[in-house]
């Protein structure tokens, strides 16, 4: 799951969406990879007319086919497949999955947090084990601290970097534990 706090970046709805998608992407990549699986991503049909939905996807694909910055896509051989979200129970399965964890990021934790346990189980984890980057990503890269309070980890590591830090950072947004109030 990847979850974007618009109001801090300068990035248009467009390519926060292309960001997340990357990063979505480069997750799977990682995941599949690690269990030597292949994989397809169904998803609903994103807002907007059927010549954003092509546009989109035209870009998955490109994504796909050349890979991102940081990761070469292998073990997803087709694009993302959009279907609307009502014709498909595990789509709105995901949905559900996807709220959840959201409103946990987002500390409105009220009907969230008693299922939240669930859904943890499901997200995937980084070589080292830890969820914060892997299964949850979150952007930008201040809101590291949230991954210590919704998540429950004491280090957010950069498996790729070979680098890590001990959470909560009291110099990041949420150092403190003010997404809890």
């Amino acid at each position: 799951m990847v979850a974007f706090d618009e109001g801090r970046t300068s990035l248009g709805v467009q390519d926060v969406i292309r960001e997340a998608l990357d990063y979505l992407l480069e997750r799977t990549e990682m995941y599949l990879e690690r269990k030597d699986k292949l994989g397809l991503i169904v998803a609903d049909r994103p807002g907007g007319g059927r010549k954003q939905e092509n546009e989109l996807l035209e870009s998955v694909l490109s994504t796909i086919e050349v890979g991102t910055d940081f990761v070469q896509l292998e073990r997803i051989p087709l694009n993302i497949l959009t279907t609307p979200s009502h014709l498909i129970c595990h789509l709105q399965i995901a949905d559900l999955v996807v709220g959840i964890a959201t409103s946990m990021v987002a500390g409105a934790k009220d009907y969230a947090e008693p299922l939240f346990p669930l859904i943890k189980k499901m997200l995937i984890r980084n070589a080292m084990g830890y969820i914060g980057g892997a299964g949850l990503k979150l952007f930008p890269d201040d809101l590291l601290n949230l991954y210590h309070w919704v998540l429950g980890e004491s280090t957010f590591v950069k498996t790729g970097m070979g680098s890590g830090w001990g959470l909560p950072l009291s110099h990041r947004p949420y150092g403190a534990n003010e997404w809890n109030s």
